[in-house]
């Protein structure tokens, strides 16, 4: 082997290490581009999963706020049937009075009535 062939297999081993490294590069060059991507993708992901916290954040403050005011309503509804309840006991008790007052009035005039007709009508 001469020295003028030796130079020419390394020159040709040095061409095909250079166009593996271009493939090299250019693959790398491919994957950097779709990292890219990936990174831009991440980053919108990061962005909408903060505003979803945020609204969600908001909509668990208005239930909050919401369960309170339920709260509220049934303690306001457990007064209001408490006093429903004490007036109807006064409406009966009224009631009870007035029919046993009528019933007084109503005896009264029946033995009145009978005392006229005994006396109209001696037997």
């Amino acid at each position: 082997m001469t020295n003028e062939n030796i130079q020419e297999i390394v020159l040709s081993e040095l061409r095909a290490l250079k166009d593996g490294m271009s493939k090299v590069a250019e693959r790398q060059t491919s994957f950097e581009k779709k990292l890219d991507v990936v990174y831009d993708q991440t980053v919108r992901l990061s962005k909408y999963n903060t505003v979803i916290n945020s609204k969600l954040n908001s909509i668990n403050t208005k239930v909050d706020n919401i369960n309170a005011k339920v709260d509220n309503l049934a303690e306001d509804f457990k007064s209001i049937h408490e006093i429903l309840g004490e007036h109807e006991v006064s409406i009966r008790t009224l009631r009870r009075i007035d029919f046993e007052r009528r019933k007084e009035y109503y005896e009264a005039m029946s033995r009145e009535n009978e005392a006229m007709v005994k006396e109209n009508f001696p037997e």
